[in-house]
């Protein structure tokens, strides 16, 4: 818990993410078998009964949860819902016995995500906790945990968590895919190569600081920044705008690529910073 000669956390945290997504990676998966070992209690009879995944989360966690969903409903053939931890409610007609509810919590400590947890325990649904920190509230509460493993994180604007909380659901993903043979293991593997990719990818762009710095000096005196992405790339672009308002208290909003046409376009002006 030392800023090892960066200026701020923040910075050394996002300097961390490949150092972070390879210790998350280390030891999960056999690429050339296109299997995933996730060491889960969670009995492969029940997985393979699962007719419905519930996500809950809140703010970076859920931006996390929005990128899970479209891959696992991808490779895993089972219907999969983000729900905002504190607007949860176990409702709908939904059979418990058949739904699988993971909470992603970075602490283990968010209290609408534990809130969120005990309503669907309430309701005899199984739980799943993907979090940050062993011996956290959310560890002791849910059914089995899978851990990030992503070291600790001081800053309170998620950066090396988000990265590290994805690559742990996509793991989860091709795991479920593998386990109700919804994917074979040569379309396993091609999933995986792309995810023992990610560290190399990430330092890239650390690499590429000084542009980086360039384009955001040009860019800093605009007066809001729109982020747009589609499918995998709407949650990160969530994200995007989240961690724009968090750190520089300046307007930014996510959208979906289609919708930018749809009213927000309104509010695009030349001092508009529009990122794709």
């Amino acid at each position: 818990a030392e800023k090892g000669g960066f200026d701020h956390y923040m910075l050394k945290e996002i300097h961390e993410q490949p150092r972070a997504l390879r210790q998350t990676l280390s030891g999960r998966f056999d690429i050339d078998a296109g299997t995933v070992d996730l060491d889960l209690d969670l009995e492969e009879a029940y997985l393979n009964s699962v007719e419905e995944i519930q996500i809950i989360a809140c703010g970076t966690s859920n931006y996390a949860g929005r990128y899970a969903a479209e891959l696992l409903e991808s490779v895993t053939e089972v219907r999969t819902s983000v729900e905002i931890a504190s607007e949860y409610e176990f409702d709908g007609g939904r059979d418990p016995w058949r739904t699988l509810v993971v909470a992603v919590t970075q602490s283990g400590e968010t209290a609408d995500t534990l809130s969120a947890v005990r309503k669907a325990k309430q309701a005899g649904a199984r739980t799943l906790a993907v979090t940050n920190t062993l011996g956290s509230t959310v560890t002791r509460e849910v059914d089995d945990s899978l851990f990030i493993r992503a070291g600790p994180e001081i800053g309170v604007a998620a950066t090396k968590t988000f990265a590290s909380q994805v690559a742990t659901l996509s793991l989860f993903a091709v795991y479920l895919g593998r386990v109700r043979g919804s994917i074979s293991s040569a379309e396993a593997t091609t999933v995986l190569e792309s995810i023992r990719a990610l560290p190399g990818a990430v330092q890239q762009i650390l690499d590429d600081e000084n542009h980086i710095r360039e384009v955001a000096e040009e860019h800093g005196d605009s007066n809001a920044f729109f982020f747009i992405g589609r499918r995998f790339g709407h949650s990160v672009s969530l994200e995007g705008a989240l961690k724009l308002k968090e750190i520089s208290y300046d307007h930014a909003e996510g959208f979906p690529a289609g919708e930018l046409k749809h009213g927000p376009l309104a509010l695009v002006t030349p001092e508009t910073t529009v990122l794709a």
